[in-house]
């Protein structure tokens, strides 16, 4: 069946036959057991309507909407293609340039995060809303006839509203009784999002304003002050760094290097927590 944002078989028509007939309507929304065991007693008691709703009007549907299926699955194959790309993971790295794979994974992982966040949620923001595509500036190549939407639309406002927005998702009448132990208590889909948020920033505004391991560790101000020591004729030799002429020298230059590694490798250490923790939310990433 195709993927649509409205189904016959659901529709206020499908509703009317079901209560005409005597049969339970189709519900809003519900759990896998509750569908299952709506399913049983449309199916047992009431077997026409069941076939007509479920059946008839799902076939009629694919028969009449088969022409605007068809441009949509064309739409989706050349956008997924040349425009989105889905079938490959945008690292953002400049072309030209060597870049070790561990890079490519780390700028890999995140530049997908960050995308997903920017682009796809800040979609789901406003799709829906005429009031939102106004506030965030929605263009009508975005928003407008299914088949015609095209381009890739990015807003980081409106994808961290977003975030917020499911970041306050707890589990309510809509969900379960008052007397369940979940109610009150936030939705994974909050859980989630509160991850997203927090890998997201990480990424945005904490990891490229980490000090350079060169500078923070005094490795710089060294140099510096060696080339300033040294005569012209020395001045861009190897030897000025590392050929000492004291033991004291020859001192501070290991436990400025070693300093220099441990920062490194605090940094490595630090990116592949990220790493592991947005693997662990991998599943909660879709829209």
């Amino acid at each position: 069946m195709a993927q649509r944002t409205n189904y016959w078989s659901c529709s206020k028509f499908a509703e009317w036959v079901s209560t005409t007939f005597g049969a339970r309507p189709k519900m809003r929304s519900g759990t896998s057991e509750e569908w299952a065991e709506w399913r049983r007693d449309v199916r047992k008691n009431h077997p026409r309507v069941y076939w007509f709703n479920e059946k008839f009007l799902n076939a009629a549907q694919n028969f009449i909407w088969w022409p605007y299926d068809k441009v949509c699955d064309a739409r989706y194959y050349l956008f997924n293609r040349y425009v989105s790309k889905t079938h490959y993971i945008k690292a953002g790295l400049k072309p030209g340039e060597y870049h070790s794979i561990d890079n490519r994974l780390l700028q890999g992982m995140f530049t997908e995060l960050v995308d997903f966040i920017e682009v796809e949620k800040a979609w789901m923001h406003c799709i829906w809303d005429d009031e939102k595509r106004a506030q965030y500036k929605l263009p009508w190549w975005r928003g407008g006839w299914r088949c015609l939407r095209w381009g890739v639309w990015r807003c980081p406002e409106a994808g961290l509203d977003y975030l917020a927005w499911e970041s306050n998702l707890k589990f309510d009448d809509k969900w379960m009784d008052k007397a369940d132990p979940k109610y009150g208590t936030f939705t994974p889909q909050a859980l989630a999002a509160v991850e997203q948020k927090l890998l997201y920033d990480w990424w945005k505004d904490i990891r490229p304003h980490r000090p350079d391991p060169y500078v923070e560790s005094g490795w710089n101000a060294f140099c510096e002050s060696r080339r300033a020591n040294h005569s012209d004729e020395d001045e861009d030799s190897w030897s000025m760094h590392f050929n000492d002429k004291t033991d004291a020298e020859r001192a501070e230059t290991k436990r400025l290097l070693e300093a220099m590694d441990a920062i490194e490798k605090r940094y490595d250490d630090e990116d592949e927590v990220m790493m592991v923790a947005l693997i662990k939310i991998r599943q909660s990433l879709w829209t």
